[in-house]
């Protein structure tokens, strides 16, 4: 009777040592679980707050380039020379095509900061300002330190009073000029990064500006 017993407690050991051991994996695994979803949420919101930062970039050239008194002239700097927006100073650079194709294979990264053909420009802080070049230094925000930045370049001119262009724009006559209405084209590259991760996330788009060259008498 006596050896019964003792078998039997062996047995009871082992299953309780198998059981034991069962929850202690479970348990393990579902901790590893959690700190890996923990990570990829993390990850994700970091590569959100990347792309919310290259947006943020892209309107910036929008709204900079959408102000009727830098285009003027009539925004001057501390020096008292006049301010350029952003779109004006990418197409003073010359353009990025030939005959108005890009190859998107060809775009600069957003660690490619020197180009001379692209014009940058920062987001920080301050936000958007009308009527002001935004090309001061800083973070976009500071708690996680997220940094915005963007790339202007000159795609061409479409002439929308050249009849094949599909575009047929009335030509103005004031005061005896001949003036045509034309289509400057741009590629515009937003560019977003948070500090202390390797997440760099972009946003290329292309946006068209209508100007009015004024023709002779």
């Amino acid at each position: 009777m006596k050896s019964k017993i003792t078998v039997q407690k062996g047995i009871a050991l082992i299953i309780a040592l198998v059981i034991l051991t069962s929850m202690t994996v479970i348990g393990v695994s579902s901790v590893s679980s959690g700190v890996m979803q923990t990570k990829m949420a993390s990850n994700q919101n970091t590569v959100a707050l990347a792309f919310d930062a290259a947006d943020a970039s892209v309107e910036g050239i929008i709204h900079e380039g959408s102000s009727a008194n830098l285009r003027a002239g009539n925004v001057m700097n501390g020096a008292g020379n006049p301010e350029i927006d952003v779109l004006t100073a990418a197409r003073n650079s010359g353009a990025i095509t030939n005959n108005n194709l890009v190859d998107l294979n060809q775009l600069p990264t957003c660690d490619q900061i020197a180009n001379a053909l692209w014009t940058q420009r920062r987001m920080n802080a301050a936000g958007l300002q009308n009527d002001a070049i935004h090309n001061n230094a800083g973070a976009m925000m500071t708690v996680p330190e997220i940094n915005a930045w963007s790339k202007s370049a000159f795609v061409g001119l479409k002439n929308i009073t050249d009849p094949s262009s599909g575009l047929v724009s009335s030509i103005v006559d004031t005061d005896g000029a001949r003036n045509r209405t034309i289509f400057e084209v741009f590629m515009l590259k937003g560019c977003g990064h948070v500090s202390g991760t390797v997440v760099n996330a972009a946003n290329t788009v292309v946006v068209s500006r209508q100007s009015v060259e004024l023709g002779e008498n």
